[in-house]
């Protein structure tokens, strides 16, 4: 469930700040994606089509691929919705 994965995420990013080591995380959870990442690397059919720090690729992404997910996405952890190819802030 959501609440134990959000534990697990809290717990991989404060054992990789503790102990300072990299983690590979593959997942289709972009919000997930969100909490956890330093660097995100986007794959259309098995080839990577947009790759570079995760602020600038959820904030600014370039390619048209990385745009539609996060267009079809609600990233409400980050306390941002899609809408209209822009992210925008809600209210906490």
């Amino acid at each position: 469930d959501m609440t134990v994965q959000k534990q697990i995420l809290l717990l991989i990013r404060s054992l990789q700040e503790r102990y300072g080591f990299a983690c590979l995380f593959v997942s289709h959870d972009l919000g997930a994606v969100e909490q956890v990442a330093d660097r995100v690397a986007v794959m259309q059919d098995g080839m990577i089509v947009e790759i570079g720090d995760r602020d600038d690729v959820f904030d600014r992404p370039r390619h048209a691929y990385t745009r539609a997910l996060l267009d079809a996405a609600m990233l409400i952890d980050r306390r941002f919705i899609d809408g209209a190819g822009a992210r925008k802030a809600v209210a906490q």
